[in-house]
């Protein structure tokens, strides 16, 4: 049943790119405003106050990761890219592609912008942002505006002190900042290889962070290979 949701989700994106980006947008803006917060706050960690992941706002962010990264990845490239593509040079005089393109950018930059620019308080919420970040490499890869500022986040993510606990007895982390870490550092190199050419203007910048990142305590060995792999990307 999921793989053929999947399959629906891209045709969809092939298809109506137009309508599914605003879709898309909606269905963001509504859950950021609804549940970005953490409301409603129910099923919290007793210990700490924190949202866990049977909360309704950790659920509901979570819904929209498989559809968006399916929409997104069916999108095509006419749609996204600022300038016809090659192959659609004789097209580039129909004003209705022109206009779909238009509206289809202009709907997923809003949807780039609302996700980096959340700033979520909870630890689960910010897993579910990590996860959102990586769905947008198919955008950023036609238009980088808020690629910098994404990065940035899943970088801080991985050097996040464990918000979930103090460190044990044994000095480990809590399950949950571990989680979080993985999260962060598998998207930050799924985002870095899809869309290389745009981080050479900020080479010397990120490579300072993530040097400074790798020198830095608590980061898990994982980590450092996702670190690695993002710089020799």
């Amino acid at each position: 049943f999921r793989s053929r949701c999947s399959i629906m989700f891209r045709l969809f994106g092939h298809e109506e790119p137009q309508l599914a980006s605003e879709i898309l947008n909606t269905r963001v803006q509504t859950l950021l405003a609804n549940h970005g917060e953490g409301a409603p706050i129910g099923f919290v960690d007793e210990t700490n106050k924190q949202l866990t992941p049977k909360s309704e706002a950790v659920q509901q962010i979570d819904s929209l990761q498989q559809p968006m990264d399916n929409i997104l990845s069916g999108i095509p490239s006419w749609a996204l890219s600022p300038e016809p593509t090659k192959s659609s040079q004789r097209d580039q005089n129909d004003q209705n592609r022109a206009s779909i393109r238009t509206a289809t950018r202009a709907a997923l930059s809003q949807l780039a912008t609302s996700l980096v620019n959340w700033k979520p308080t909870y630890l689960w919420l910010k897993f579910r942002q990590a996860a959102l970040m990586e769905p947008l490499r198919h955008i950023w890869k036609h238009d980088p505006s808020t690629l910098l500022q994404g990065i940035d986040t899943l970088i801080r993510y991985i050097g996040l002190p464990d918000e979930w606990n103090a460190h044990g007895p044994d000095g480990s982390m809590s399950g949950e900042i571990v989680g979080l870490k993985k999260k962060s550092g598998a998207a930050l190199v799924a985002v870095s290889r899809e869309v290389p050419q745009h981080l050479v203007p900020w080479l010397s910048q990120l490579s300072q962070a993530t040097k400074s990142l790798l020198a830095s305590d608590g980061l898990i060995p994982l980590n450092q290979t996702h670190l690695y792999e993002f710089l020799s990307c």
